[in-house]
């Protein structure tokens, strides 16, 4: 039970928990929707927050472990292992910040990197582990998830992410926005002086490319490394080898309505706030995804039972 067949596990038993259903809006099938089972909502959030925690905050040391735990025993149950782990986390872990649940973003965040990594298939550039300090209770600063993929062209892809788990529609949009521009008392995260920076941070703190794709990325780093030493920034290194930066924005809110295109006027907002942004700073090869899950219960509501699960 390797990295590849865990995220088979997911794939198989807990994606259409959340994604079932995939819609678009009429008007760019970029605009996406996710729709599932709204009368098992609460236990089907639970149980995903639940079982994918130790593979959001986990590292290879976890992945090594379950596969000998499942060596020894061939009948053990893995979503117990599962469960003992992400309790053992919630309850004794330096990296997972215990804070309210009105402040927590890793609801938003988990349910993002499910998304990217388990529907989307999508490889982590920086892992949750690898953003957090010791025994911080802060959140991670920066984009919730930065995450890559090699195109059918051998093309790298970086995906920069926000997610977003609140109540209502037009508040997760606003805050969506202020995450793009800024709100006034933070530094929005689509401008050059915070991509450069927290670019920087990247590179240093990476060590998350897969061996199948260095071959490609090998190239690519030694000329950033190379061109930075000699003055460039990370924005035009970028943009000089065109590599095609997705930006996705991910907003989980309750709402009575359940089609895409209820909801076009917030996507376009979106959008309009991405586009004037990223062009602004010289990017013409980007990509952009809006995903919205509509839920029937409160935001809060939903929280509170995933946090029952560990009681």
């Amino acid at each position: 039970m390797g990295y590849n067949e865990l995220i088979l596990h997911y794939v198989n038993n807990y994606s259409a928990k959340i994604f079932m259903t995939r819609l678009t809006s009429d008007k760019h099938d970029f605009y996406l929707m996710y729709v599932y089972e709204f009368d098992k909502e609460l236990e089907y959030f639970a149980d995903t927050f639940l079982k994918y925690l130790p593979f959001y905050a986990g590292n290879d040391d976890y992945f090594y472990y379950l596969e000998q735990a499942i060596k020894r025993n061939k009948d053990v149950d893995l979503d117990e292992l599962l469960v003992r782990r992400s309790k053992s986390l919630r309850a004794n872990s330096k990296t997972i910040p215990n804070r309210t649940i009105a402040t927590d973003g890793i609801y938003g965040e988990l349910f993002l990197d499910f998304y990217l990594r388990i529907v989307n298939k999508r490889k982590p550039i920086l892992t949750y582990v690898n953003k957090r300090s010791f025994d911080s209770n802060y959140e991670s600063t920066g984009p919730d998830n930065m995450l890559y993929y090699i195109d059918s062209e051998r093309q790298i892809n970086i995906c920069i992410c926000e997610a977003k788990f609140v109540a209502g529609a037009a508040n997760a949009k606003n805050k969506l926005i202020g995450d793009i521009v800024g709100d006034g008392s933070t530094v929005g995260h689509v401008t050059k002086q915070y991509l450069n920076d927290y670019f920087q941070f990247v590179v240093e703190k990476n060590k998350n490319i897969e061996d199948e794709d260095k071959e490609i990325f090998k190239p690519f780093l030694f000329a950033l490394n190379e061109e930075m030493d000699s003055g460039k920034d990370f924005l035009s290194v970028l943009i000089d080898r065109n590599i095609c930066v997705n930006f996705i924005f991910f907003a989980i809110f309750d709402s009575t309505k359940k089609e895409p295109n209820k909801f076009d006027e917030y996507y376009e907002e979106i959008y309009g706030a991405c586009k004037l942004n990223v062009e602004a700073l010289g990017i013409k090869n980007y990509k952009v995804e809006i995903v919205f899950i509509p839920t029937t219960n409160a935001s809060m509501k939903i929280k509170r039972e995933m946090e029952k699960a560990y009681e």
